[in-house]
C-alpha cells in the first residue's frame, strides 16, 4: 500500500561539505536512511570525516571513513532508478 511507505526528503548544499565537487547537473538520490544513519552515527561516535562518492542515481554510493590513517573502511549502499529517469535514458 502505497499510503503507508515512509519518505524522508533531505537536501544538502554544498555549505554542508569540507570539500564538494559535482561533474554532473544537481541530482535526486534515493537510498536506505536506516543503514545511512547507522554509518553517519558510527562516524560522528568515533570523530571521524566521512567521504560519499556516487555518479548518478541507480549506481552505488560508497561512504568512505579513513581512521587515523590506520584503517579504511568502505560502506556501499544501492541507490534507486527513478522510473521516470530511467525512461528517458
Amino acid at each position: 500500500n502505497a499510503n503507508k511507505i515512509l519518505r524522508t526528503a533531505i537536501s544538502l548544499k554544498p555549505d554542508d561539505f569540507i570539500e564538494y565537487e559535482v561533474e554532473n547537473n544537481p541530482m535526486d538520490l534515493t537510498f536506505c536512511t536506516k543503514e545511512t544513519k547507522a554509518i553517519l552515527n558510527f562516524c560522528e561516535s568515533t570523530g571521524q570525516q566521512v567521504n560519499l562518492y556516487f555518479d548518478k542515481p541507480g549506481k552505488p554510493i560508497l561512504f568512505v571513513l579513513d581512521f587515523f590513517n590506520v584503517i579504511e573502511a568502505n560502506f556501499v549502499l544501492a541507490t534507486l532508478v527513478d522510473t521516470q529517469d530511467a525512461d528517458d535514458s
